[in-house]
C-alpha cells in the first residue's frame, strides 16, 4: 500500500462513501488476553468494546442472519445495500458466556462456526498447544527443520513470537499437525510425550441449541480445524460432510455455512469450494479481508474483516477505508 493509499485509508470520511455490498466482521474470542495460558492473539476485544462495536455495526449496516443472506443469493445477483454479518470462528466458551448475551440484548444475529471434534470434549486445539508450549519453553530461539530462519522467543515481545511461529508452522503443508506438534517439542526440548495441561475451551452443543433457538445461527468450521488444502481430497469432503451431518443431528436444523479454518487464500482451493457445493453447502467464508460485492460468482470464497487486538471503532473504519480503497 503506497504512502498516499495510506493517508487515505486514515480519512475519517472515506468510511461514508463506502459501497453496498456485504461487510463480515469476524471475531475469535472475547476477553482479556493476559489472562489466558494460550494463544493470546485468538483474543477479538473485550466485552465492552465488543457491545461498542455491535452498536457502530446497527448504526452503519443492515446487520442479517446467514438465513436472509440465503434469500438474498436466491432472489439477486449483486448487494443492493450495505449488509452486514457478524462471524464467530472456533467455537469457545467465551463466545456463550460473554458474545451471546450482548448480541441477544441487542437484538442482533451472528454466526458462530464450530469444529465439531472440539464440542463436548475435553480437548487443546492445536493452535493453543503450540502457544503454551512456546510460552513455557526456556528456548531463546526456535527453528524447525525446513524452516529458512530461526525465530526469537522473548517473553517482552511473547505475542509475537507465538504469531510468528504459527504462522510458519501453517505454510508447512508436507507435515501433518501432531507431526509438526512433535516436531517443535524436538526444538524446545520438550519430551514428545509431554501432555499439554488444557481446560475446558468450548461450548457444549446445549450451549448451540440455546444459541441457535435465540436467533443465532450455527456454520461448521470442519470436524477438526485442519488446514483444508493441507489435506488429501477425500480427507477434505469427510471433514465438510462430516460436520455437517453432526451439526445437523444435533441442532436438528440444515445448516449452509462453512469457514475454512485459518482461512487465508492458500487455506482451501477450487477443489475445497467444489467440495462445498457438492456437501450442500451455500456459502464459504475465508478470512481474507473485503467488502463483497457480487453474491453467487463468490459464495464461496466469502471476504471477512478480521477483528483483533481490541480493535478500536476508528481501527474499523480503517479496514473499511482500505477495501474500499482496494476496489478503485
Amino acid at each position: 500500500m503506497g504512502l498516499f493509499n495510506k493517508i487515505l485509508s486514515s480519512n475519517p470520511l472515506l468510511w461514508h462513501f463506502k459501497p453496498n455490498g456485504l461487510y463480515c466482521f469476524n471475531y475469535h474470542r472475547i476477553g482479556d488476553p493476559n489472562f489466558t495460558s494460550y494463544d493470546p492473539n485468538v483474543f477479538s476485544c473485550t466485552e465492552e468494546l465488543f457491545e461498542q462495536h455491535i452498536t457502530f455495526y446497527k448504526s452503519n449496516f443492515d446487520i442479517i442472519s446467514i438465513e436472509e443472506l440465503d434469500k438474498i443469493s436466491t432472489s439477486s445477483t449483486k448487494f443492493n445495500h450495505k449488509f452486514a454479518i457478524i462471524t464467530f470462528d472456533d467455537g469457545y466458551i467465551d463466545n456463550y458466556q460473554l458474545a451471546y448475551p450482548l448480541l441477544k440484548s441487542h437484538q442482533t444475529p451472528a454466526v458462530f462456526f464450530i469444529a465439531t471434534d472440539f464440542i463436548d470434549k475435553d480437548i487443546l486445539p492445536w493452535w493453543d498447544e503450540i502457544a503454551y508450549l512456546v510460552k513455557t519453553s526456556n528456548q531463546k530461539t526456535i527453528q524447525l527443520p525446513g524452516w529458512s530462519k530461526a525465530i526469537t522467543i522473548s517473553s517482552s515481545t511473547m505475542s509475537h513470537s507465538i504469531k510468528e511461529v504459527l504462522h510458519t508452522i501453517k505454510l508447512d503443508a508436507a507435515q501433518s499437525m501432531p507431526e509438526k506438534i512433535t516436531m517443535l517439542k524436538r526444538a524446545l526440548k520438550i519430551d514428545e510425550h509431554y501432555q499439554t495441561p488444557h481446560e475446558n475451551l468450548f461450548v457444549s452443543w446445549d450451549m448451540l441449541r440455546e444459541m441457535k433457538n435465540n436467533g443465532m445461527s450455527i456454520g461448521s468450521q470442519s470436524c477438526s480445524h485442519q488446514i483444508m488444502s493441507h489435506l488429501p481430497q477425500s480427507k477434505q469432503r469427510d471433514e465438510a460432510h462430516l460436520s455437517k451431518q453432526r451439526i445437523q443431528q444435533e441442532l436438528a436444523e440444515s445448516i449452509s455455512s462453512f469457514a475454512y479454518p485459518v482461512g487465508g487464500k492458500n487455506a482451501f482451493s477450487l477443489t475445497t469450494e467444489k467440495i462445498l457445493c457438492d456437501t450442500g453447502y451455500a456459502f464459504g467464508f475465508s478470512f481474507i479481508p473485503g467488502i463483497n460485492r457480487m453474491i453467487n460468482s463468490n459464495k464461496y470464497r466469502l471476504k471477512r474483516f478480521s477483528i483483533d487486538n481490541n480493535c478500536s471503532i476508528t481501527q474499523l473504519k480503517k479496514q473499511i477505508n482500505k477495501a474500499i480503497i482496494q476496489l478503485k
